[in-house]
């Protein structure tokens, strides 16, 4: 599965209809597919909360460091609920 944003796609094929079978797709196959609940998430490697340890890099399984809000050992790529974009952004 992946997400995808509907409301472009649906833009996109009415842009390029010609038949009316394409706008048919973009007006009501688009709009009545399945939907997901999801959240942004913000990665380790990207929080306020991460120190990471240069002495991992490079390393086999990527790079760790320490989250200073929950003190466990984390790698770049991991997430968790304290997570706050060090640039201030959504996610």
């Amino acid at each position: 599965m992946r997400l995808i944003d509907a409301d472009a796609l649906s833009e996109s094929i009415k842009r390029g209809a010609g038949t009316d079978l394409q706008k048919f797709f973009a007006d009501v196959c688009v709009a009545t597919a399945p939907t997901v609940d999801a959240a942004i998430v913000t990665r380790c490697g990207d929080c306020v909360h991460w120190d990471d340890d240069p002495d991992t890099y490079g390393a086999d399984d990527g790079p760790k460091g320490k989250c200073m809000k929950s003190f466990e050992t984390m790698y770049a790529d991991d997430f968790c609920s304290y997570g706050e974009r060090k640039d201030g952004g959504d996610g």
